[in-house]
């Protein structure tokens, strides 16, 4: 169903200098920051930077948690690519009080729609169930979105989904009569 109006303003970036803002909205990974850090280094310099800024116990569980991905990443497989980048903002921002829900970019949800690569938002489903929080999806895309939605499995029952959406969109009777919880994005 849809629900209420949302910005983009209302969700938090995490920045690996600073602690994260106490929010309930986190959108995972900050996009821009990665971008401007990737213009004075490179991807894996990017990567270990981020990892040795977490904690032990937190490079400990990203270890682990990596291991099996390690062949994709090494091939450069974009999905994995992005779920190493969300899981690391997810462990630095985690220790935050009040945060509930982690929303996947618009830019990495529209891509993975683009391309057909379901590995996208199934690993990031997949970190809201090893992390426990309340997974969102944020996508410009809404009729493309919910095709794309359409050929995974079972989605989890807390998704919520933020976008613009208008009664002249196709994807609008869906969305009002789903139990997925619609947010209509304003702005741009």
């Amino acid at each position: 169903m849809i629900k209420d109006v949302v910005s983009k303003n209302d969700f938090v970036l995490v920045d690996f200098l600073i602690k994260t803002k106490r929010t309930d909205k986190v959108l995972v990974p900050n996009v821009g920051g990665i971008a401007r850090e990737m213009t004075g280094s490179s991807q894996i310099m990017l990567i270990l930077k981020r990892f040795f800024s977490l904690d032990i116990f937190d490079m400990l569980v990203f270890g682990i948690n990596n291991i099996s991905f390690l062949p994709q990443l090494l091939k450069m497989d974009y999905a994995a690519g992005v779920k190493v980048l969300c899981e690391l903002e997810i462990l630095k921002s985690r220790q935050s009080v009040g945060i509930n829900e982690y929303v996947l970019h618009n830019q990495m949800v529209d891509m993975a729609i683009a391309l057909k690569n379901i590995k996208v938002v199934k690993n990031f489903l997949d970190l809201a169930t090893k992390y426990k929080f309340r997974p969102g999806l944020m996508s410009y895309n809404p009729t493309q979105l919910i095709e794309y939605l359409s050929s995974f499995g079972k989605l989890p029952e807390n998704l919520s989904i933020y976008t613009k959406i208008d009664e002249v969109d196709p994807a609008f009777q869906f969305a009002n009569l789903s139990n997925i919880n619609f947010f209509n994005l304003s702005g741009k």
